[in-house]
């Protein structure tokens, strides 16, 4: 069965979406990353990604500050993130990643990308994450080697959304198309340079739509580990 939202599975999701917030907040701010665990993985399988971000994940960290303030609640709730988003594999490609994502140079908060990538691969898109804080000349060296059709580079913050380095990558690299994603680019995404998506829901679909399948669903039971 394709993976649907709450609203769909739930009587009354509102509750039951509000319980699993208040659940995973108390996880993370009494530092129990299995705890947070628990209540995310399960949710992922069951609803996807896309979901599961807007409605627990995304609430969350909202709740944390969004990466602005380094607690140790914060990095535990990354990493555990990241972990929770490991049970999507990526598919195989014969050709290379579809999609290259990376944060903006100094953009240290990388779990919308982590989210992305998962994302994506739900839907049978490959791609590769290179982390936070990645250089306009090491992205643009990575889009050399691997020649995705995408390329997105998120930024979080107005203060990591310098428009040169779209510029850097698009002379750099003008082959693949270039998503300038999250709220840091607003006010200054290089438009004629790069399509613009404001959020994470947002990037997938311009993505896809990129990549030729603007309408394609998660493939149902496609990405998922096997549980150990």
């Amino acid at each position: 069965m394709i993976a649907r939202c709450w609203p769909v599975l739930c009587p009354d999701p509102d509750d039951q979406q509000s319980a699993a917030v208040r659940d995973l907040l108390r996880a993370v701010r009494r530092l129990d990353d299995g705890a947070a665990l628990d209540t995310v993985e399960p949710a992922i399988a069951e609803h996807g990604v896309l979901c599961t971000w807007e409605r627990l994940i995304r609430p969350v960290w909202a709740a944390l500050g969004c990466g602005t303030d380094p607690s140790a609640a914060e990095r535990l709730f990354s990493r555990s993130m990241f972990q929770a988003l490991a049970v999507v594999r990526q598919p195989w490609s014969a050709t290379g990643p579809q999609v290259l994502l990376a944060c903006a140079d100094e953009e240290h908060q990388n779990l919308p990308v982590d989210v992305l990538t998962a994302a994506l691969a739900e839907h049978g898109i490959s791609g590769c994450g290179l982390g936070p804080r990645v250089p306009p000349r090491a992205v643009a060296a990575a889009a050399h080697r691997l020649n995705p059709v995408v390329v997105v580079i998120w930024s979080q913050t107005r203060d990591t959304a310098d428009p040169v380095q779209i510029r850097s990558l698009s002379m750099d690299c003008p082959d693949p198309a270039v998503i300038a994603a999250g709220p840091g680019w607003i006010t200054t995404a290089p438009t004629r340079l790069a399509a613009f998506s404001v959020d994470v829901t947002a990037t997938v679909s311009r993505t896809l739509a990129l990549l030729g399948n603007p309408r394609a669903q998660p493939i149902p039971g496609h990405g998922y580990a096997a549980a150990s």
